[in-house]
């Protein structure tokens, strides 16, 4: 395993481009019209420079803020903890937004307290062997997340059991297949196909869950114990893959394709993509890992090599690769 840190992932990353500078926003202009991004529908406040911005958002936030207006700030780098750099009407976001988000978002999918106590049961013993198809290692990560798991939510389940189903939300998705909740595509270009030939991967996280899940998206950086570091584009709590790369210049995307209703649990995908993700380094790794897993819906393994500019599309077929 390399020994790297957050300075060695930046290294890296700055060394994509060859350019030590490039002015303008001609290329975040590119991503925004590709992305079909929209206007916010409130006024923005960019604040740039070179010192002065944390007091100048500060200042600008407690105006605001005294005339009336709910003020929403984003700021980097944070001083303790990343919460920090999200802060709403003066507070910062807490670990129990998103899981607040995904509760509501659930009620508006089905309004009937009785069905909704109904599908408790059953997604519980649909899941009930979940843990049997889990790493050790991943039950004991998210077994340290669900520590400090919102108790308000403990009429879902308890903790640890309600994290590690979080876990399996991807997967149980595609027993709702017509709300086409989990419907994410990939693409892959290079050498003449690119400005600079380079292998480009772009992703399009079409996850219709609310806009909640847009605004608390987190980049994580992982530094395992064992196996390779990454970085992966999450949310708090999961410690699942579902888009990542690794220092070795291996990517992956998790992308659904149509099930038929699984009747068992299985390996939820992101955590057979955590686990190639974490321990792959080439594409023959990659490939023979996934081959390793049994999952329980059908799914799109897109992942990319860089340093050779090679894409490798694993199908899992209800389970079977």
């Amino acid at each position: 395993m390399r020994s790297r840190s957050l300075p060695d992932w930046l290294a890296w990353q700055e060394s994509l481009n060859p350019a030590e500078i490039e002015l303008g926003l001609d290329r975040v202009r590119l991503v925004a019209q590709q992305l079909d991004f929209s206007p916010p529908a409130g006024a923005v406040f960019v604040v740039a420079g070179t010192n002065g911005k944390g007091s100048c958002s500060a200042i600008l936030e407690a105006i605001l803020r005294a005339s009336g207006s709910r003020v929403g700030v984003y700021s980097s780098p944070h001083l303790v903890r990343y919460n920090e750099r999200i802060r709403v009407n003066g507070e910062d976001a807490t670990d129990a937004d998103l899981e607040n988000a995904f509760v509501n978002m659930i009620k508006d999918l089905i309004p009937s307290e009785w069905y909704l106590g109904f599908l408790r049961y059953v997604i519980a013993w649909f899941n009930k062997d979940l843990d049997d198809y889990i790493p050790l290692e991943n039950q004991l990560e998210i077994y340290g997340v669900s520590n400090y798991a919102d108790p308000n939510f403990s009429f879902i389940g308890k903790n640890y059991q309600r994290i590690l189903n979080y876990h399996a939300a991807h997967d149980i998705g595609h027993a709702m297949q017509n709300l086409n909740l989990v419907a994410c595509t990939s693409f892959g270009v290079w050498d003449e196909f690119s400005s600079d030939s380079s292998l480009l991967i772009g992703r399009n996280f079409d996850f219709h869950a609310g806009e909640e899940f847009a605004d608390n998206k987190i980049i994580a950086f992982y530094s395992p114990r064992d196996g390779y570091e990454f970085a992966m584009i999450t949310w708090g709590g999961m410690t699942g893959v579902v888009s990542g790369m690794n220092m070795e210049g291996l990517s992956i995307t998790l992308n659904a394709a149509k099930s038929e209703i699984p009747f068992g649990a299985r390996t939820p995908v992101s955590i057979v993509a955590r686990n190639i993700l974490q321990y792959a380094a080439n594409i023959e790794e990659a490939y023979d890992l996934a081959k390793g897993f049994e999952i329980f819906v059908s799914e799109t393994f897109f992942i990319g090599f860089f340093s050779v500019k090679a894409l490798l599309v694993i199908v899992f077929f209800d389970g079977s690769s």
